[in-house]
């Protein structure tokens, strides 16, 4: 299915608090988007305007340049394989049932650490590059 991107002009639409300019993917990805998913409301398939810079709430503590186009906080999340299997154990432990790694929504998945150590880590890196850490999730453990 061709998306109409390229003859969609910009609107307004908003993410959490933010006035950002997104681009419609036209009446046919609509139709398909909702046929699949069947919401209460309609959809439309969106992405940002080519060259529209979303600023980040955490922009100091990720850079003054970085941005995000959808993403709730930043635009890399880290989540890693111990610190999930603690947070099921401890949910279990209360008689609630556990969470997927899909809910967190990561970016990049590490595994071999102990549970929580990414949240003293300053970073990860490998030959290929790296990632500074900013700050860990707040999740209840």
């Amino acid at each position: 299915m061709p998306l109409a991107y390229r003859d969609a002009e910009a609107f307004a639409a908003q993410v959490w608090s933010d006035a950002c300019e997104v681009l419609d993917a036209g009446p046919e990805a609509s139709r398909w988007l909702q046929a699949v998913v069947q919401p209460q409301r309609p959809l439309r398939l969106v992405r940002m305007r080519r060259g529209f810079r979303r600023r980040l709430a955490r922009a100091p503590l990720l850079g003054e340049a970085t941005t995000t186009a959808f993403a709730d906080a930043a635009p890399f999340l880290v989540v890693n394989i111990a610190s999930l299997q603690a947070l099921n154990a401890g949910l279990a432990q209360r008689g609630q049932p556990a969470v997927g790694i899909e809910r967190f929504r990561p970016n990049i998945v590490v595994d071999g650490l102990d549970a929580f150590r990414e949240h003293a880590l300053s970073g990860l890196q490998r030959d290929e590059g790296s990632f500074r850490l900013c700050y860990p999730a707040n999740v209840a453990r």
